[in-house]
């Protein structure tokens, strides 16, 4: 997976927060007296975000023991990001043995650099250690493609709209849509530049022009019509029915390099999207 995968997958953003949290009867937070860093060679611990986990705004923390150990919970501190209650589990792991500990992140502080990750696991028995978190950079990206999108949606709001139809083109079906700019505060000028692909389908422009759709800075909205073909009709893919309506598109603020930026439609198309989708793989 590329660099830009991972930063757009994250671009993702502004539709998504379906992390875990704590139950109210899950483990407490570590307290300080009882949390320590690692011992030397106790476990090694690394931060991913694999496909999928950018739509329910979660990482993936990894860890390696090197020593027997039952982690009850994980609490991940990242700067730049808000903290989060920890998050509960129930594993045991033995010496060599390693596991992917689900987590959610916080929302974006853009006020705030971004810093090394670290996660406080809290053991059934023994006191909580801190674990130092490797992530090639996924947090720096993550941060940079969050605050980007910030900015981009104190200009503007992109929705995906109402109205769809259910077409045919060339013998398969499409189901057509808008995508629409409407702008939010004046004085600059966004460029929808592309559109990315879906998880299930491929999403073109009519016209298909590149930059694709471009709301100048006096004008209040600018809209292009979409159309959406059942392209990856998998098992898997279309079980992932969080992901099925979700639309990336490449938006960039006057001259500026674009980014990829989630939209997520209103629930009503989120459903015609979802139901579309099987229905057109079975066609």
């Amino acid at each position: 997976m590329t660099a830009g995968r991972l930063a757009l997958a994250a671009a993702g953003s502004f539709t998504l927060c379906l992390g875990a949290c704590a139950s109210p009867g899950g483990p407490a937070p570590p307290t300080a007296e009882r949390s320590a860093a690692a011992p030397r060679g106790a476990a090694d611990g690394q931060l991913r975000q694999y496909r999928g986990d950018a739509a329910r705004r979660t990482l993936q923390v990894t860890v390696t023991a090197s020593r027997p150990m039952h982690v009850r919970a994980v609490a991940l501190a990242a700067p730049g990001f808000a903290t989060l209650p920890p998050a509960p589990a129930d594993v045991g792991l033995s010496p060599g043995s390693r596991v992917d500990l689900p987590v959610p992140y916080g929302a974006v502080e853009c006020g705030r650099s971004p810093g090394r990750a670290s996660a406080t696991l809290s053991l059934a028995d023994a006191p909580s250690m801190t674990v130092e978190l490797a992530d090639d950079g996924l947090l720096a990206r993550l941060h940079s493609a969050e605050c980007a999108e910030q900015e981009l949606l104190s200009q503007v709001a992109l929705t995906v709209g109402t109205g769809w139809e259910e077409q045919v083109r060339d013998g398969r079906p499409v189901l057509v849509g808008v995508l629409t700019l409407d702008r939010r505060t004046p004085g600059r000028r966004v460029v929808v530049d592309t559109l990315g692909a879906n998880i299930v389908y491929s999403v073109r422009g009519v016209p298909d022009n590149k930059p694709l759709l471009v709301l100048e800075p006096t004008a209040p909205s600018a809209s292009v019509v979409l159309e959406l073909t059942p392209t990856r009709c998998d098992p898997h893919a279309l079980a992932e029915s969080k992901a099925t309506s979700l639309l990336l598109v490449h938006v960039g603020l006057d001259d500026a390099e674009p980014r990829r930026i989630t939209v997520t439609p209103d629930p009503a198309s989120r459903l015609v999207l979802e139901e579309f989708a099987v229905r057109g793989c079975r066609s």
